[in-house]
């Protein structure tokens, strides 16, 4: 083989060396490669605050600002996935439809301002919030944003001039002021953690689980809760789990066995209610704490148990049908009937 023959096959055999700085080039663009591609992830996943100020449409872009104070540089849209404050004005209203993106979230107050922000009848929201300690959200639209969570001393209040289904979340303090009634819809159940207050208006349990864990004010024959004719299972349930007296609660009277019903009744230990006036339990009482029937009639169809101590003239009538001839009380009822009450001897 000639000199020159073999320098080309010797061109050809990459050496160890030259190998190795392949593998170490190829490593090292890798790298890039994965930085790069983390790099912009970060970038489109980092999450701004923008803060409104102290004028302007809420539904606008120009209106927010980078800097608390309202300065700096606006959002270029609501799409992405950053953070919407309301601040600098204590009494914003919707002055337009306001549509945001999917990741992106809205934080009503700073947790020590008092702040009312109103979604007015003709302009909805769509999009999540968080009502902060101290801040209101008024939504009188039909249509009600996402309410991803509220704070201690946060309210909501629902103030629509047609009936209006809630949102679903955790409350702090909830108020009804629509007379033509709010409804709670077909979840699997809603918390009321502060002050459950009506101002006007039913609030219609459908088939949800309502569970109060703080008090109720403002309830009368008017402002009640409305049950309906359901299967046993389907719902509503009224769960009182307060630390102390939870108020006075009233059922809709319209129609007896249906308006006034519910699946179950759950008063848990510690906790104390006045009942207001006559309501229907479908399937089962449960009592561990203490009710005062203040002379109503509680008709139970299911069963009765608990610890607990009921109260008041009133008593528990077992029931079967929606006849007036079954609704007995104390000593009209059989024995048979009898062994469940709770009420007291007379």
């Amino acid at each position: 083989m000639s000199n020159s023959e073999q320098n080309k096959k010797n061109k050809r055999i990459p050496t160890r060396q030259q190998a190795s700085c392949k593998k170490a080039v190829k490593s090292i663009f890798s790298t890039l490669s994965i930085l790069i591609a983390l790099l912009y992830s970060f970038t489109q996943s980092h999450a701004a605050t923008y803060y409104s100020g102290a004028t302007g449409a809420l539904n606008l872009a120009s209106s927010w600002w980078s800097a608390r104070n309202g300065t700096g540089t606006h959002p270029s849209n609501f799409n992405g996935s950053d953070i919407f404050q309301i601040i600098n004005n204590t009494t914003p209203t919707l002055t337009g439809n306001w549509n945001l993106g999917s990741g992106a979230s809205v934080v009503l107050g700073d947790s020590s301002s008092s702040i009312t922000f109103v979604i007015p009848n003709n302009y909805w929201m769509q999009g999540q919030i968080t009502v902060t300690t101290g801040a209101t959200l008024d939504v009188k639209n039909n249509n009600c944003p996402t309410i991803n969570s509220c704070q201690i001393g946060s309210t909501v209040e629902f103030s629509g001039s047609s009936s209006q289904t809630i949102a679903v979340t955790s409350y702090y303090n909830l108020t009804v002021n629509n007379s033509n009634g709010i409804d709670l819809g077909t979840r699997s159940a809603d918390t009321v953690r502060g002050t459950l207050n009506f101002i006007s208006g039913s609030l219609t349990l459908n088939t949800s689980r309502l569970v109060l864990t703080g008090n109720v004010t403002g309830m009368n024959g008017t402002n009640c809760f409305t049950g309906n004719s359901g299967g046993t299972g389907t719902g509503p349930d009224v769960f009182i789990l307060s630390s102390g007296a939870a108020g006075t609660i009233y059922f809709d009277q319209s129609t007896f066995n249906n308006s006034d019903r519910i699946d179950s009744f759950l008063v848990g230990p510690g906790s104390s209610v006045i009942i207001g006036n006559r309501f229907t339990i479908r399937s089962d009482y449960v009592l561990n704490g203490t009710v005062d029937n203040n002379g109503n009639t509680i008709y139970v169809r299911g069963n009765i148990s608990g610890a607990g101590t009921e109260t008041g003239s009133g008593c528990d009538s077992m029931v079967s049908t929606t006849s007036t001839n079954n609704r007995r009380c104390n000593a009209e009822q059989p024995e048979t009937e009898r062994r469940q009450r709770l009420c007291n001897q007379r």
